[in-house]
């Protein structure tokens, strides 16, 4: 799923967002219902998008659904949405996705611990 986002309007500074394109950090399906991913209807993945030329980093959510009816819809986040998020989803998240989300500066070590 694409989506163009403005960083400055102004400026016309604009990214693609792209989720077969940037890094998925995390997916969390159905985790915090049945416990398995593999029979989820609904989620949500966040992603995280490098703008190679001002160096910025843009953190999004595909919500994604398997529903009829229902489509999949791209929500970008601030870095403090990004990092409450992921709080609030930290019993949810594997070693390896927390570790991620630490070397990208979304929580910090003492917060893992």
């Amino acid at each position: 799923m694409r989506m163009v986002h403005y960083l400055d309007e102004e400026k016309n500074q604009r990214v693609i967002l792209d989720t077969k394109t940037d890094e998925k950090l995390y997916d969390v399906g159905d985790r915090a219902g049945t416990g398995r991913d593999y029979d989820s209807t609904r989620g949500t993945c966040l992603y995280v998008h490098k703008s190679k030329l001002q160096e910025t980093k843009t953190f999004y959510n595909l919500h994604w659904t398997r529903w009829q009816g229902e489509e999949n819809r791209i929500q970008v986040l601030s870095p403090e949405e990004a990092r409450a998020q992921a709080e609030g989803w930290l019993q949810y998240l594997d070693e390896d996705e927390i570790k991620r989300l630490v070397e990208l500066g979304i929580l910090s070590l003492e917060e893992t611990v």
